[in-house]
């Protein structure tokens, strides 16, 4: 449902969405009722089936509402124009933990008939799949690196190429050999057996297609032709290698599912019958898929003998579409065959639409293979190709036919092993609504995690207390004095805070040291305190140099979330780490300890960082929704008791109500701390002496800055509260309906900035610093009231909206590596860039009638020749520096932040873009390049030939095509002076995107940011709080906080949630 729901947001239709999840809503009632229906049979009790059916309602009730949040949140991120996708999967995560718990409370109820060996049978099956899809990521990995390897050598040319690309194939054989050897650790038979055949086909193929890679160099004379000839058949033999994987993998899954079956001795009857449901949905999809093959060819043999380019481009409109109606055809397949199959045979049919799919855009694939190679020029070269094609595709559905066919037939020899696995199926699909596909990619991507047991000291508990006591009195104060010094402020701060880490922790250290000194021991599993205590040190050392980081960096700049909290946020997480690092050392009741020793055995879970990222996220989605939950039900209470008050009314309203919120204050600082603590101790990382430094840095650094979201969603509410201040100090003078409607206004406010902090913010914080950025929270700037007339807002393009500078130097990067001449290498491009663009504008007013490529050209020539490397750079290396104007890369945060301003629902700004410079072709090439969709782009030559005026022209003109009624509703954004000077001149207002240091000016401007994230979301506070301050014109535009991901190596704009 939940992909479907991704996929359904893009068309940005709200009522799309709503209708695919009631499809999946009735979708869900018929598997619920099935579940019922077929569950009860195989219950071994009056009592287990009321339980069954009991849990099997909290399941329904759960999915259902968790139905209900993915409509809501597909249909406010399309009103927000937000990414839906990482909310939607976070939330199907999260679902999917839900119900899985329900899953095995329900196990551990209810006794199913043969219930265990159906499970283990999806164990071993699943294990199987992953040991091959393991490998297929590895062979992909390999292959990839041998072609680079070899597309290198080619590309490097001179003598004995084909010797070299010989060498380079021996040694991939070599080590294909041992990326594809089995598994020796794998102890059951089943899977081994399984594994093993399935590994010998895969190598049979691979030895096969990297033949037919070697014949062709072998026989390719020509070498210039040899890269070319390359490229085709490495494209080829990936796909094939693909395709064998896809084969085999099901063939594993359909192997040990049947010898397991074997397996089982149960007397039922013999029947060797195909299932009619199964005969009708394969020729209904054996037919749609050829009908919709034959439409797709029918399309592209229109395109026969027309202008190769103009047909490439019609081309691939037409397979972009072809690929969405495929998609569609086999969905409705899918529901069809779901809903007249029944459950014993729903898998084998998915199995089979899986197959099918594959199949079909395999041949899409090599029909674009085809219309890239420009078989449209000989009807007969186009015609051979298609047919040959779907030779190929109805073949492969042939076999796939005959495949499920025979699995349904070996299916129902066995009646009661039927309805054992039926049962628990029924139930399981429940669960899948919620992310079924999602769920298995993750299965895939994520293999478990390792579990290994560890014999730890058992310490008495006096002494781990101490322990703890001693480490938490040292964090308290240190913490204490750290915040003490830095809201003193003044110079010297950081270096100050500096001497007080380092003092603490040498006293620390000293501590430390004496505890260990009676924890020495010569048995290595008697160490295991010392270590701990080690690891203790260590991390105390990490997370006060992240301590110190912090306050370094730190800046005059304020922001929602204060130094002070931030640096509580670090002592909190590592108090609860140490926690948990010295509890594993005590002894409890349920502690396996070993007899007649001070031992006890605990289990450390090893992962690697992806699985803790998504490990994290999940549990962190389960607070997230706790939180929303409790932060409502207390907006909504405090809201409902103002109402009950105001409608009362009286002469103390306005103090009554005053108590209300200074209690409801109260009660919000409880429930932030209570959200805090829900984040820290729901991390199940293991803590002791196993887990690396690095890990724990990460997993501190992702609850730290989750923790910072939570301090901002109590500053946000803080804000808001005033705002409720400040509508009801209006309650004496006017209509209680009217601030009632007021009030109402500022508590949704407050819903929304909430909810999307908590379903935004705080994910990306965390996927932020697992991928060693940071994040923070900057202020919005507060705009002139003049702003409240804009109507429109004009973004000139260059160095404003997209990045000119770092595109070229990556440009430029490639051309350098690729040369090795130091020369090259030492000829300062960056600032060439720099002024670059200057030197184009001046060109194309000393050449008025020169295109774009010919001034870009022009002033790059010059410039090689000054430098005198002009005979270093070649006619094609010149071509991909012009190139590369038409596709420069965006800043991070353009898109989110322009689609924010034109998605405002108070006020509908048109948004377009100018250039002074570009010329209108250009102007759509990048916004092609990026997917800008702007309401329209204007440049100078629209407005006359370009000129010294051309500036003013420009400005003038966009205001006057725009139909608006004066300058002053126009704003123009530009990080250029020049632009922005222009816009001055003529009346409109100007805001100054600060992108580079280096441009100074003198100039004043309405507003000056450094970011467009800045504006967009000081646009949206400034409308908010426009509106629910209306009547009080004497109230400035409040300032708002939105969060920023930077890199810490390159402290630039790396993303943005918007």
């Amino acid at each position: 449902m939940t992909t479907q729901v991704i996929t359904t947001s893009q068309t940005k239709k709200t009522e799309q969405v709503t209708v695919v999840v009631e499809s999946y809503r009735k979708e869900l009632t018929v598997i619920i009722e099935q579940a019922r229906t077929e569950g009860v049979k195989h219950c071994t009790s009056t009592k287990d089936r009321e339980e069954y059916l009991a849990q099997l309602t909290i399941i329904e009730q759960t999915a259902s509402t968790q139905t209900v949040e993915v409509e809501h949140v597909a249909i406010q991120a399309i009103e927000n124009g937000t990414d839906v996708k990482s909310q939607l999967e976070t939330l199907a995560k999260s679902t999917t933990k839900k119900i899985n718990e329900h899953f095995d409370d329900l196990k551990n109820r209810v006794k199913f008939t043969s219930v265990v060996h159906a499970e283990a049978v999806v164990q071993k099956t699943k294990k199987a799949a992953s040991i091959v899809e393991a490998k297929r990521v590895a062979a992909t990995g390999w292959f990839s690196r041998l072609t680079e390897t070899i597309n290198s050598r080619i590309q490097e040319g001179g003598e004995n190429v084909k010797e070299d690309i010989a060498k380079i194939t021996e040694k991939a054989e070599e080590e294909i050999s041992t990326v594809l050897k089995e598994e020796d650790e794998e102890d059951d038979e089943t899977i081994k057996g399984s594994v093993g055949t399935a590994l010998v086909s895969i190598k049979d193929s691979i030895a096969a297609q990297l033949t037919q890679v070697k014949n062709v160099i072998t026989e390719t004379t020509d070498t210039s032709a040899l890269q070319e000839k390359f490229t085709e058949v490495s494209e080829k033999t990936k796909q094939e290698i693909d395709t064998t994987f896809t084969t085999v993998s099901e063939k594993v899954k359909s192997d040990v599912k049947q010898t397991e079956k074997e397996k089982v001795t149960i007397q039922v009857e013999d029947v060797e019958v195909v299932d009619t449901t199964v005969v009708d949905t394969t020729e209904k999809a054996n037919e749609t898929v050829k009908s919709w093959y034959n439409n797709l060819k029918t399309k592209l043999s229109k395109l026969v003998d027309r202008d190769s380019e103009e047909a490439k481009v019609e081309a691939d409109v037409i397979i972009a579409e072809a690929e969405v109606e495929l998609k569609e055809k086999i969905d409705v397949l899918k529901k069809t065959s779901k809903t007249e199959s029944n459950t014993e045979t729903t898998e084998q049919i998915d199995s089979y639409f899986g197959k099918l799919t594959n199949s079909a855009k395999s041949q899409l694939t090599a029909v674009k293979t085809a219309v890239s190679d420009n078989v449209f020029q000989d009807k007969t070269t186009f015609e051979e190709s298609m047919t040959k094609n779907e030779t190929k595709l109805q073949d492969e559905i042939t076999s796939h036919t005959e495949v499920v066919k025979n699995e349904t037939k070996k299916h129902s020899l066995g009646k009661q092993v039927g309805k054992v696995v039926l049962s628990t199926a029924a139930v399981a699909a429940a669960a899948a609504v919620a992310y079924t596909t999602y769920k298995d990619h993750e299965d895939k991507k994520c293999a478990e995690a390792i579990k290994i047991q560890q014999k730890v000291q058992v310490i008495e508990k006096s002494t781990v207390e101490e322990v703890q006591k001693t480490v938490d009195t040292w964090y308290t104060t240190l913490t204490q004095k750290i915040i003490v010094r830095t809201e003193q402020g003044g110079e010297n701060v950081s270096q100050d805070v500096t001497v007080i880490v380092d003092e603490a922790q040498a006293d620390l250290d000293k501590t430390l040291e004496k505890i260990q000194h009676g924890c020495i021991d010569k048995a290595e599993n008697r160490q295991s305190f010392y270590k701990t205590i080690q690891w203790i040190r260590t991390t105390t050392v990490t997370q006060t140099t992240q301590i110190k980081t912090l306050v370094t960096k730190s800046t005059s700049t304020t922001s929602s979330v204060t130094l002070k909290n931030q640096i509580e946020n670090y002592t909190l997480i590592s108090k609860k780490q140490l926690e948990k690092a010295l509890a594993v050392h005590v002894s409890t009741e349920s502690t396996q300890v070993t007899k007649g020793s001070d031992e006890k055995t605990v289990v450390v879970v090893q992962e690697t960082q992806e699985q803790i990222v998504e490990r994290t996220r999940v549990e962190v989605q389960v607070v997230v929704e706790e939180t929303k939950t409790t932060l409502t039900r207390w907006l909504d209470t405090l809201h409902e008791d103002i109402r009950v008050v105001t409608r009362r009314g009286g002469p103390n309203v306005r103090q009554e109500i005053t108590v209300l919120i200074t209690e409801a204050e109260k009660k919000k600082a409880v429930l932030i701390q209570e959200a805090k603590l829900k984040f820290v101790s729901i991390d199940q990382t293991s803590a002791t002496s196993q887990t690396s430094t690095e890990v724990t840095t990460l997993v501190t650094t992702a609850h730290k800055q989750a923790l910072d979201c939570i301090d901002n969603v109590n500053a946000t509410v803080e804000f808001q509260i005033t705002l409720v201040n400040e509508a009801i100090s209006r309650v004496d003078v006017e209509e209680y309906q009217v601030v009632e409607e007021r009030l109402t206004t500022i508590i949704t406010r407050t819903k929304e900035r909430v909810f999307h902090i908590l379903d935004n913010a705080t994910h990306t914080a965390i996927s932020a610093a697992f991928e060693g950025k940071t994040t923070t929270w900057v202020e919005t700037t507060e705009l002139p009231r003049s702003f409240d007339n804009v109507r429109a807002f004009a973004f000139d393009v260059v160095d404003t909206v997209v990045d000119y500078r770092k595109s070229l130097s990556i440009t430029w990067q490639k051309i350098v590596l690729s040369k090795k001449e130091s020369k090259l290498s030492q000829f300062d491009f960056s600032s060439f860039v720099a002024r670059w663009y200057i030197l184009f504008h001046q060109h194309k007013l000393d050449h008025v009638h020169a295109t774009d490529d010919e001034a870009i050209r022009a002033v790059l020539v010059n410039e090689f020749k000054t430098a005198d490397i002009e005979d270093l750079v070649s006619e094609s290396e010149i071509d991909q520096l012009i190139v590369t104007w038409h596709n420069l890369v965006l800043f991070g945060e353009s898109t989110s932040a322009i689609h924010r301003i034109k998605k405002q629902q108070n006020v509908r700004y048109k948004t377009v873009a100018i250039s002074d410079t570009l010329s209108t072709s250009s102007m759509v090439d990048l916004a092609m390049s990026g997917c800008m969709c702007w309401h329209a782009q204007f440049s100078s030559e629209m407005f006359g030939q370009f000129s010294k005026s051309s500036t003013d022209g420009l400005v003038s003109g966009t205001s006057r095509f725009l139909g608006l009624q004066s300058p002053q509703q126009l704003a123009v954004v530009s990080a250029n002076p020049r632009v922005l000077d222009a816009a001055k001149k003529a009346g409109s207002l100007t805001v100054f995107v600060q992108r580079d240091e280096s441009v100074t000016t003198t100039a004043k401007y309405d507003l000056e940011i450094d970011g467009l994230d800045v504006l967009a979301e000081s646009v949206q506070t400034f409308l908010e709080h426009k509106q629910v301050t209306i009547a009080n014109e004497e109230n400035k535009p409040a300032r708002g906080w939105f969060q920023r991901v930077i890199s810490k190596t390159a402290d630039a704009f790396d993303g943005i949630v918007g």
